[in-house]
């Protein structure tokens, strides 16, 4: 029976009408009876009601309880993080340690009447024996060079094109160069230097670039690449022993 149920059979009971004595007296004891089981109900119903309605609720993922949790969270994240930044540091620098570097070491300049025997044939040729050096502590794999040979301004020298070497073109044998190891690669210019072309190299005004690109693959089967340009000023047919510059554009690798 529900509070509203108990509350009208009260009521009724209060209200009945004026009966004779016996009746009155039956009348008395059941509105009695109503009134006590209203009062135990209400008892037993209104500190279940003050239970639920103090009971607690979990508290929310923003909630201040959650503070140390939520500091453990983030320090973890932290120091995860920082451990994987640590390895891939480590492992950048074991890679660069221990990777092969490959550059030109030098360069050297003639003609052909400084050969032996001379070739009188190639005289006012310029002739550039490029020497390329792998100073890494791991092989250089699967590399390939390629250069050239210009004469033209100081001015004009980064209108020279390095090329990409592309997979089977050719741009000469395909070597592994191991930690230490060199190889040369010669070169005649395609014609004799004019009057004005000795003139201006001796001054300046123009100047012999011998220029181009190598890739290899590391050890670590990265695809690596060294672009270069060397440059020559000075008295043609040159002095013994006359070697090429680095020129201050056009020298890059990864």
């Amino acid at each position: 029976m529900n509070i509203a149920g108990i509350l009208l059979f009260c009521a009724l009971a209060w209200h009945q009408p004026n009966k004779p004595d016996g009746q009155a007296g039956k009348a008395n004891a059941v509105a009695n009876a109503a009134h006590y089981a209203a009062f135990t109900l209400v008892s037993q119903y209104q500190p279940q009601n003050e239970t639920n309605s103090t009971k607690k609720e979990p508290p929310k993922w923003y909630a201040t309880s959650w503070a140390p949790e939520w500091a453990l969270f983030f320090v973890g994240v932290g120091g995860v993080w920082a451990a994987i930044s640590t390895l891939r540091h480590l492992r950048e620098s074991s890679e660069r340690q221990l990777r092969a570097y490959v550059f030109p070491e030098g360069a050297g300049i003639l003609d052909g009447t400084m050969l032996t025997p001379p070739i009188p044939a190639r005289a006012n040729f310029p002739w550039v024996g490029l020497h390329i050096k792998n100073t890494g502590q791991t092989p250089a794999y699967r590399l390939r060079s390629w250069f050239q040979i210009a004469v033209i301004a100081p001015a004009s020298e980064n209108t020279l094109v390095i090329p990409t070497i592309v997979p089977n073109a050719n741009f000469g044998s395909i070597l592994n160069l191991g930690p230490g190891g060199a190889f040369s690669k010669n070169l005649w210019f395609d014609r004799p230097l004019t009057a004005p072309e000795i003139t201006d190299i001796a001054n300046n005004a123009r100047a012999i670039y011998a220029y181009g690109r190598i890739e290899y693959e590391d050890a670590f089967r990265r695809t690596r690449f060294t672009n270069f340009r060397l440059r020559y000023n000075g008295a043609f047919p040159p002095v013994p022993n006359a070697i090429f510059n680095f020129s201050e554009g056009g020298n890059e690798a990864n």
